[in-house]
């Protein structure tokens, strides 16, 4: 049996050469939903909770003197616990794997996406917004972080309002978290406000 091989156009007998092979043997995303692996598939698409932060990638190639490479950069560039991605919303994280002979290269990919805490949210003033749920305080970070500035709920026709507004009084907003003293569901729907930014004249 002769392997071709598209890179050199040259044919091997059944065992290539170590050092001129480039594939990993393995690929792991910490605390990450991920299709599983195969050494000759080279894109992936994965999802993390909305919370997430960080992600630990393990890589281990096929043959022991290729060399790989993570990126983004580790984020604490602590080798002792692994190399750590920071999550955006959206965050590519590539593993390219040069053979022994830096003759060849293979580049593995994973498409990490987070989803919003707020779904809904829109550029205007007011948004109809579902929230992924959680607590009132886990809210209210979610909220600060996309630069809403109130929510609304109604519940049979009695309105509460989560006042987010630098040192807006506790008291206005006491209403909304006794309403949600337990947690709020997925299914709750809420009005967001966000200020928008004064116009320029130029």
């Amino acid at each position: 049996m002769y392997v071709a091989d598209e890179q050199d156009d040259k044919a091997y007998s059944y065992n290539i050469p170590d050092a001129i092979i480039a594939q990993l043997a393995s690929r792991r995303l910490s605390d990450i939903e991920i299709e599983d692996f195969s050494t000759n598939r080279l894109n992936y698409t994965a999802t993390a909770a909305h919370d997430a932060s960080i992600a630990t990638v393990e890589a281990e190639a096929t043959q022991e003197g290729a060399n790989v490479v993570i990126e983004p950069t580790d984020t604490d560039r602590d080798p002792g616990n692994g190399h750590q991605v920071t999550l955006e919303a959206e965050t590519v994280i590539t593993v390219t794997v040069t053979s022994e002979d830096g003759s060849r290269t293979t580049t593995y990919q994973v498409q990490v996406s987070k989803p919003p805490c707020l779904s809904g949210l829109s550029e205007n003033r007011l948004s109809a917004v579902t929230f992924i749920g959680g607590s009132v305080s886990d809210l209210e970070t979610c909220a600060r972080g996309l630069e809403v500035n109130a929510l609304y709920h109604n519940r049979d026709g009695v309105w509460t309002a989560l006042l987010l507004f630098p040192d807006a009084p506790e008291f206005l907003s006491e209403s909304f978290h006794d309403r949600f003293a337990s947690g709020l569901s997925q299914e709750v729907s809420l009005i967001a406000h966000r200020r928008m930014a004064a116009a320029t004249t130029p």
